[in-house]
């Protein structure tokens, strides 16, 4: 697989050694690529997860030196610099993040079995809980350019849950109505039943 973002001059390409069991992560200049010269720079010989491209700061996640997870990003303009930690393991197990609103980094973390929501600056810090309406588990929606904000999806095991939008700057999630509302319209051949 390959990643690549609008704001960014870097291709990162995904490698999957099969017989080592790891995914490795390259790296190389947009332009050098298009111009078929480019040298490819191996950034990681595994053990990350979830990478996401942003300008010139590639991050994921990893378990490396953190049983519950930590959010990592290496600057490919500053290689040197090798890979640092954004956001630190925490008390629940971080599960998924997007990059979204410019400079915002949105994480899931598993605590008290559910999924709590966060928003934090792309550098990891002013971390702020984001309420969500829906208690269970949250899927994140990787973010358009076309869409401020992000979307993620809530369910929960007695309640089918469905699709919610987090504005910029905003500490909750609010409903989005995706389809048009109004009920059902009667038919025949169509049985309901109330279970309990």
């Amino acid at each position: 697989a390959v990643l690549m973002a609008s704001d960014s001059k870097w291709m990162v390409a995904r490698l999957a050694r099969v017989k080592r069991d790891t995914v490795e992560l390259w790296a190389a200049p947009l332009d050098a690529v298009l111009a078929g010269s480019a040298t490819w720079k191996r950034i990681s010989e595994g053990g990350l997860s979830a990478p996401a491209l942003r300008g010139h700061r590639l991050h994921a996640i990893t378990s490396e030196g953190a049983d519950r997870r930590r959010i990592v990003a290496f600057d490919l303009d500053d290689a040197a610099s090798g890979w640092i930690t954004v956001v630190p393991q925490r008390e629940g197990v971080i599960r998924d993040f997007v990059l979204a609103d410019q400079d915002a980094l949105y994480f899931t973390e598993l605590r008290e079995a559910r999924e709590w929501l966060y928003r934090a600056r792309a550098d990891g810090s002013s971390v702020t809980a984001i309420e969500v309406p829906l208690a269970g588990s949250l899927r994140l929606a990787q973010p358009s350019g076309r869409s401020d904000g992000i979307w993620l999806e809530a369910a929960n095991w007695i309640d089918p849950g469905g699709w919610y939008r987090v504005a910029p700057g905003s500490n909750a999630a609010t409903q989005a109505l995706l389809a048009p509302g109004g009920s059902v319209p009667p038919t025949d051949d169509l049985v309901v039943e109330q279970l309990m």
